[in-house]
C-alpha cells in the first residue's frame, strides 16, 4: 500500500475481501489491516508471535498479552527479592532442599523479562510567532503543456490548522505544493503567504543522506547539542525522541533498515524548524511505532500542517481540514478529517445523480428510434485505434520522468529544476490516466453501438 492512492487502497480491499485464496501481506496501513485481515504475525524483540483477527482485535490481544507478561514479571521480581534476602542470612544447613533453592534463585534470575516499549515522545521544534493568516489561496490553477491540473484552489490556512492533501497519483498534490511554497507560479489565481510564515518541506528525495556517517554524524553535524526553539537537546536525547537506540546511535548509515533510514531522514529535515510544516507522503515507508509518534507529534504542533498522504489512519489522526482533489481539476476543501470528508462526498454524488436523472429525458411512449449506423464516427475511430500508441508513448515519458528522478545524482544536475521537472510528472501522469478513461470511454461506446444495431 505504501505508494498506491487512496481509490487503489480501497480497491485492493475489495478484491481481496472477495479473494478465495490466500494472501500474506507486509502492510503498516491500520485500516487495510482492519479490512483485510483475519490474522497478523508480529515479529518484535527477535520472537514471532501470532494473533487471530483484524489489526483492533490485534491490538486488544497484544494489550491482554503485556498485562499477563507484566503480571508474571511482577511475581518473579518478588520472588527474587524473598530468595535474594534468604540468601543474604545465609542458610545455615546446606541440605538438598536449601541447594534446590539456590539453583532455582539462579534459574529465575538468568531469565529475562518482556521487553518494554520505550516511552517515546517526538517533539517538533516550537512554531514561533505566526500570522492569523498563514496563508490564503485564492481560485488558484495550474495549467501545464495546454492542459489544466487543477483549477479553483481557494484555502484559507491559519495557525493550528492540520490539511491533509488526497486524490489520485498525478492529480497535482506536489504542484499544489509547489506553487504554496513559490517554487511555481499559478496560471490562474493568487498565493499569498504571511510575513511570519516559514516552512519546512519534509520531502525525501530531496535529501542524501553520507552512508559512511554514523547515525550521531548525520544528525550532529559537528556538534553535541541541537537547538529547538527556546530548548536545546544533546544529540543523543533528539535520537531517542525517534526510537534511536543508545546502540544503533553509531551505527552506519549504510547498516540501517528502511524503517530506521525513513528515521533518520525525518529527524535530520524536522530538525530544522519551521512554522508550516510540510510533509509529503511522510508515512510511506514509516513503520507503526514510528508513525504513532509523529502522529502525536503533528496534532500537537502549535504551527500548521500540510501533510500528503494515503494513509486513511493517519489523516483521521491529525488533520483539521481535507483538501481532496476529486478528478478533472476539481478540488474540494472540507472542514474536518478524513471520514467526514468521504460522508460529505457521497452526499454530494448522491445529489449530483439525483439532478441528472431528474435532467434526463424521458423516453418516448411512440415512434420509432432513429437507425444507428452500429460504428463509431470516423474522428472517434481513428482515436481509438490509435490509443494504444499514445497510451504507450505517455507511459514512456512517465518513465523517462521517474528515472531522472531515481538517479543519484539528480539533485546535483537538476536541482534547480525541481519544481518544473515535479510538475512535468505529474501532468505526465494525468495524461496517462486521462488517455485510459478515453480508452474506457471508445471501447464502451463502440460496444454499445454495435449491440445497438444487433
Amino acid at each position: 500500500t505504501n505508494h498506491l492512492d487512496t481509490d487503489s487502497i480501497e480497491w485492493l480491499e475489495r478484491f481481496l475481501g472477495s479473494y478465495r485464496g490466500s494472501c500474506i501481506m507486509v502492510t503498516h496501513d491500520r485500516y487495510f489491516l482492519d479490512n483485510v485481515t483475519n490474522r497478523i504475525f508480529e515479529v518484535a524483540a527477535g520472537a514471532l508471535d501470532a494473533y487471530n483477527g483484524n489489526y483492533s482485535e490485534y491490538l486488544d490481544e497484544r494489550e491482554r498479552r503485556l498485562q499477563v507478561a507484566e503480571s508474571r514479571e511482577a511475581k518473579r521480581q518478588s520472588f527474587l527479592k524473598r530468595e535474594l534476602e534468604w540468601l543474604r542470612r545465609g542458610p545455615k544447613a546446606r541440605t538438598t532442599k536449601a541447594q534446590y533453592r539456590i539453583d532455582r534463585y539462579h534459574e529465575v534470575a538468568g531469565q529475562e523479562g518482556p521487553e518494554k516499549e520505550r516511552d517515546v515522545e517526538l517533539i517538533l521544534p516550537p512554531a514561533g510567532h505566526q500570522n492569523n493568516c498563514v496563508l490564503e489561496v485564492a481560485d488558484a490553477g495550474m495549467a501545464l503543456g495546454g492542459r489544466k491540473l487543477f483549477h479553483g484552489v481557494n484555502m484559507r490556512l491559519e495557525p493550528g490548522h492540520k490539511v491533509g492533501i488526497v486524490g489520485r497519483n498525478g492529480a497535482g498534490k506536489t504542484t499544489l505544493l509547489c506553487l504554496i511554497m513559490g517554487d511555481l507560479a499559478p496560471t490562474q489565481g493568487s498565493v499569498q503567504v504571511g510575513s511570519q510564515t516559514r516552512f519546512n518541506y519534509v520531502d525525501q528525495r530531496r535529501l542524501q543522506l553520507n552512508e559512511e556517517h554514523t547515525v550521531y554524524q548525520e544528525i550532529g553535524d559537528g556538534q553535541e547539542s541541537i537547538r529547538l526553539g527556546d530548548q536545546t537537546l544533546t544529540v543523543h536525547s533528539y535520537l531517542r525522541r525517534f526510537l534511536f537506540t543508545d546502540q544503533s546511535i553509531y551505527s552506519k548509515v549504510r547498516n540501517l533498515s528502511g524503517g530506521e533510514r525513513s528515521r533518520l531522514l525525518m529527524a535530520k529535515l524536522l530538525k530544522r524548524g519551521g512554522n508550516v510544516l510540510i510533509l509529503d507522503e511522510p508515512t510511506n515507508d514509516l513503520d507503526l511505532a514510528t508513525l504513532r509518534i509523529l502522529e502525536e507529534a503533528v496534532s500537537g504542533f502549535d504551527g500548521c500542517a500540510l501533510v500528503v498522504s494515503h494513509d486513511r489512519y493517519f489523516l483521521n489522526r491529525t488533520c483539521t481540514h481535507i483538501l481532496a482533489f476529486e478528478g478533472e481539476g476539481n478540488v474540494v476543501v472540507t472542514p474536518g478529517d478524513y471520514d467526514y470528508y468521504l460522508e460529505k462526498r457521497k452526499q454530494r454524488e448522491a445529489l449530483k445523480r439525483a439532478a441528472e436523472s431528474e435532467a434526463r429525458p424521458k423516453p418516448a411512449v411512440a415512434g420509432k428510434a432513429p437507425a444507428s449506423s452500429g460504428k463509431l464516427k470516423w474522428k472517434e475511430q481513428r482515436e481509438l485505434e490509435g490509443m494504444e500508441e499514445a497510451i504507450a508513448a505517455a507511459e514512456a515519458e512517465v518513465g523517462r520522468l521517474e528515472t531522472l528522478f531515481s538517479d543519484p545524482g539528480f539533485f546535483a544536475t537538476h536541482g534547480e529544476k525541481m519544481a518544473e521537472l515535479t510538475a512535468e510528472l505529474d501532468a505526465a501522469r494525468s495524461e496517462v490516466e486521462r488517455l485510459f478513461t478515453r480508452w474506457e470511454e471508445l471501447e464502451a461506446l463502440s460496444a454499445s453501438l454495435a449491440n445497438g444495431q444487433s
